[in-house]
């Protein structure tokens, strides 16, 4: 059975096809919403597996990430099943438009063939409508407001 390497959560990620190099891009460890709803418009969690003999090479894998969100919004679970040649293989699972509802925490399970392997946690803390909006969230019904101000 392939060996987890790392298991991070960010909003964003490259790869180069060429060389398998990977950049992560703004990783989730908090969420400072000015207001509740809030949407996070993209999530990746990135995990690397590593080979050890060539025997389980040839078998097939599926990771499971399990988003369990702080509020009523349902589990999203994303399974990803592969095979890999090689000694070291990612797998990317995205989720668009996650919708927070309220503080606490936002808790991401990788699990591979059933097995938990690693938690990734980010805190969503109190809104607060003072601070400075930083442009990573979005806010359900904000472009109706702003077009109202606007007349």
């Amino acid at each position: 059975m392939p060996r987890l390497e790392f298991f991070i959560v960010a909003r964003s990620f490259a790869a180069d096809k060429f060389t398998n190099r990977l950049s992560l891009f703004d990783i989730f460890e908090t969420v400072q919403p000015i207001r509740f709803p809030a949407v996070i418009p993209r999530m990746v969690a990135m995990s690397a597996w590593h080979y050890g003999n060539a025997e389980e090479r040839q078998e097939q894998f599926q990771a499971t990430v399990i988003i369990k969100m702080p509020g009523p919004e349902e589990d999203v679970i994303i399974n990803t099943n592969f095979e890999n040649p090689g000694i070291l293989h990612h797998t990317v699972a995205g989720v668009s438009n996650t919708i927070v509802s309220r503080p606490g925490t936002i808790e991401i399970e990788l699990k591979l063939n059933g097995e938990h392997q690693a938690f990734h946690r980010i805190q969503v803390v109190e809104a607060n409508d003072k601070q400075i909006d930083d442009g990573s969230l979005l806010y359900p019904g904000s472009n109706e407001q702003q077009e109202a101000k606007a007349e």
